[in-house]
C-alpha cells in the first residue's frame, strides 16, 4: 500500500525540536544546539515530543531513567501482542547538531503516522511503538547508551540512577527535577522488532549518491587506559642520556597503535581503526621533563578479531617501551562492546520498502556505536541511515537535506509496515527451554504455514542467572537454532544437510542435534555454519502435547503457546523451565531460574 510521508510535518518538527537548546554560532549555516540529559532543554524537547505522539493518538509512558514509549494498538490487534517499535534519541553533545538523534525520533513518528492514517490497521498482526531513548550521547552522566542499556538489563536500574554529573548532581535528582522520571523499566525483549534511523556521520551515502543506507554490522569498541610512569626532573639539569621521558615513550606508543592500526585495516579488514584520543601529561610544566602520561585509547571494527590484534600491539609497544626506556606502564580494558550485526530479516524488509517506495538503499556498516546495539542483542533490529554531507556530525554545521530525511522515512515506514504485517492466521508457535552444558536456552519460535519458514529469538542465560551473549557457549545454540533463524542478532544460519524435517518439534530437533555435531564455528563472533538444507521437503503441522526431548548431555522441553503475544504464554515457558535438568555433570542439577526474560 501506499504510505504518505508528510515531509514538510517532519521537517518542521526537526527545525522545532532543532530550536530548543539551541547556541549562537557566528556561522549564518550552521544550527548549533546543547541537549544534555536532565537540563530545561531536555525537558522542553520532552514535553514537545509527548505532544506530537498524544496528537497523532499514540499512547505515551515514561520509564524510571526517563525513556519515552509512545504505542499505537489497531483495532484487529491483541493488546498482548508484541510491538514494532522505531525511534532514537533527543539528547545531544555540548553544541551538537541538529539531526543526530531527533530525526530517528520525529522521522519514527511520522512513519508510524503515516501508517495509522493509510488504513494500514487490517494487514497488521502487531502494535507500532515509538521511542525516545534517554542519554544516548553521554554527555552528562555515565559512557552513552543509557537509556537503552537499562531497558536491554546491562545496566542495573538503582545503580545508574545513582551516578552523578561533574557537580555531583545524580542521574535520577536531574530526572526528577525536569519531571521525567516515571515508574518501571522498558523491557526491549518484549518487542517483535525495532527500527532506527539515524544520520550516517560518514560519507559513504553521500559519495555513492544514495539516500538510504541500511546497516548490516554495528562496530565493536573497546577502550583501553594506558598509564607511562618516568622521573620528572629539571628539563635543564637534566643531560639527554640521564632522562626518562615519559612523554617521549608515550610518543612512541601513539605511533605503535597507528601502526598498528593501519597494518590491519591493510592487511585484514578495511574498517578497522586505532586512536589515541586523550593525553594527560604530569607535572604539564615546560621546564619539567615529563613524570607521567596517561593516555585514551579507542579500537574499533565490525569484526572482533581485528580489535584483539590491534590490542596485542598495543601490548606489545608497551612492553617493548618498559625495556627500551626504563618506564613503568598500565593498560587497563575498561570498556568492551562487541560488534553487533543487525537482523538480515528486518534488512531485508528495508531494501524491500526502499523498492516499494522508488527509493535507491545501499548495504554499509556503523562505525558509531547506536542504541540499536543494545536492542540487537534481546530482539531483532534493524539500523538504517541517512546521508550527512561532507560526514559531519556532532557539529553545528551538521546537515541532512529535507528530500533525504523524507526517503529515509518513507523506507523506515515501509519497513515497519512489513515488519508488523509479517504473521498471519496460519502461525505456530512453540516456545522451548534448553540446558546445555550448564547454559540454559530459552526460546520462541514461530512457523508459517504458507511459507515453511520460522523466525525465532534465542536467549542465553547461566546456571547462576548472568546472561551469556555472543560468548563461546552460545555455540550450544544449535540444538535450537534453525535455517534462517538469528540468535540474538549475532549468530548465522545454521543449516542442515539433510531435508528439514518439519513434521513435528521431536523429529525437528533430532536433526538439528545430529547437524549441530557436525557444525563449524568461528570462536569469535558465535556464527555457526555449515550447508543448507534442500527445499521442497513435504512439510505438516500437526497439534501435540507437551514434548521432552533427550539428546547426549542435553534437554528440551516444548511447550505449544496460545497465540497473543508473550504476555500470555509467559507462565507456560515459566513451568516447561521447572521440568527442564541439566545432565552435563556427574550429578542432575536442576535449573529453575525465571526463564520469561529471554524468552522471545
Amino acid at each position: 500500500m501506499h504510505l504518505n510521508i508528510d515531509s514538510d510535518q517532519l521537517w518542521q518538527d526537526i527545525r522545532a525540536n532543532g530550536n530548543l537548546g539551541s547556541v549562537p554560532t557566528d556561522d549564518p549555516e550552521a544550527n548549533a544546539r546543547t541537549v544534555l540529559a536532565g537540563s530545561k532543554a531536555n525537558e522542553d524537547a520532552r514535553d514537545r515530543l509527548i505532544s506530537r505522539m498524544q496528537e497523532i493518538g499514540l499512547s505515551v509512558s515514561v520509564d524510571a531513567v526517563g525513556n519515552i514509549l509512545g504505542e499505537w494498538y489497531p483495532e484487529r490487534v491483541s493488546q498482548d501482542a508484541d510491538p514494532v517499535v522505531a525511534g532514537s534519541h533527543l539528547d545531544s553533545v555540548p553544541s551538537g547538531g541538529i539531526f543526530d538523534g531527533p530525526l530517528g525520533v520525529y522521522g519514527a513518528l511520522e512513519a508510524v503516522r503515516a501508517v495509522k492514517e493509510g488504513s494500514a490497521d487490517a494487514t497488521l498482526t502487531a502494535p507500532l511503538g515509538v521511542v525516545c531513548f534517554t542519554e544516548e550521547e553521554g554527555a552528562r552522566f555515565s559512557d552513552g547508551l543509557l537509556g537503552s542499556s537499562v531497558a536491554s538489563g546491562a545496566r542495573d536500574l538503582d545503580a545508574t540512577l545513582a551516578e552523578t554529573d561533574d557537580d555531583g548532581v545524580s542521574f535520577g535528582d536531574a530526572l526528577e527535577s525536569i519531571g521525567y522520571q516515571g515508574e518501571g523499566r522498558l523491557d526491549v525483549s518484549e518487542w517483535a522488532g525495532w527500527y532506527e534511523l539515524h544520520i550516517e556521520q560518514d560519507t559513504t551515502l553521500e559519495t555513492a549518491a544514495v539516500p538510504v543506507g541500511v546497516v548490516t554490522t554495528i562496530t565493536g569498541i573497546t577502550r583501553c587506559d594506558v598509564t607511562i610512569t618516568g622521573q620528572a626532573n629539571h628539563a635543564g639539569a637534566t643531560g639527554m642520556t640521564d632522562r626518562t621521558d615519559a612523554l617521549a615513550a608515550a610518543s612512541e606508543f601513539i605511533l605503535d597503535v597507528e601502526t598498528a592500526a593501519a597494518d590491519v585495516a591493510a592487511e585484514d579488514s578495511d574498517t578497522a581503526v586505532g586512536t589515541v584520543g586523550s593525553l594527560s601529561v604530569s607535572p604539564g610544566a615546560t621546564n619539567v621533563v615529563p613524570g607521567q602520561v596517561t593516555m585514551g585509547v579507542d579500537i574499533r571494527d565490525v569484526d572482533a578479531d581485528p580489535i584483539e590484534t590491534i590490542v596485542t600491539a598495543a601490548r606489545e609497544s608497551l612492553a617493548r617501551l618498559e625495556t627500551d626506556r626504563d618506564v613503568d606502564t598500565t593498560m587497563t580494558r575498561p570498556f568492551d562492546l562487541r560488534p553487533v550485526e543487525m537482523s538480515s530479516h528486518l534488512r531485508d524488509a528495508a531494501h524491500k520498502a526502499g523498492e516499494a517506495a522508488g527509493v535507491s538503499t545501499h548495504n554499509l556498516h556503523s562505525g558509531a556505536a547506536h542504541d540499536s546495539m543494545n536492542v540487537a542483542r534481546h530482539t531483532d533490529a534493524a539500523l538504517l541511515f541517512a546521508p550527512s554531507r561532507d560526514g559531519i556530525s556532532h557539529n553545528p554545521r551538521e546537515w541532512t537535506d529535507p528530500d533525504d530525511c523524507a526517503d529515509a522515512t518513507r523506507v523506515l515506514a515501509g519497513s515497519i509496515l512489513e515488519t508488523a504485517s509479517r504473521w498471519r492466521d496460519d502461525t505456530r508457535r512453540w516456545a522451548g527451554i534448553v540446558t546445555i552444558s550448564g547454559i540454559r536456552l530459552c526460546g520462541f519460535i514461530s512457523v508459517s504455514k504458507s511459507s515453511g519458514r520460522g523466525s525465532s529469538r534465542v536467549g542465553a542465560q547461566s546456571q547462576d542467572g548472568g546472561r551469556a551473549y555472543s560468548k563461546g557457549n552460545v555455540r550450544a545454540c544449535v540444538a535450537v537454532a534453525a535455517p534462517n533463524w538469528a540468535v540474538n542478532g549475532n549468530v548465522k544460519p545454521l543449516r542442515v544437510s539433510r531435508p528439514w524435517p518439519a513434521t513435528s518439534p521431536t523429529a525437528w530437533l533430532q536433526a538439528l542435534s545430529r547437524a549441530g555435531r557436525s557444525r563449524s564455528r568461528n570462536e569469535a563472533t558465535g556464527h555457526t555454519t555449515g550447508s543448507r538444507p534442500r527445499r521442497g521437503t513435504r512439510r505438516s503441522y500437526p497439534q501435540f502435547r507437551q514434548t521432552a526431548l533427550q539428546f547426549g548431555r542435553t534437554r528440551a522441553v516444548w511447550v505449544p503457546l496460545p497465540r497473543g503475544g508473550r504476555r500470555r504464554w509467559k507462565s507456560r515457558v515459566r513451568q516447561a523451565a521447572r521440568n527442564t535438568v541439566s545432565t552435563d555433570r556427574p550429578h542432575h542439577r536442576d535449573h529453575t531460574a525465571d526463564a520469561a526474560g529471554t524468552a522471545r
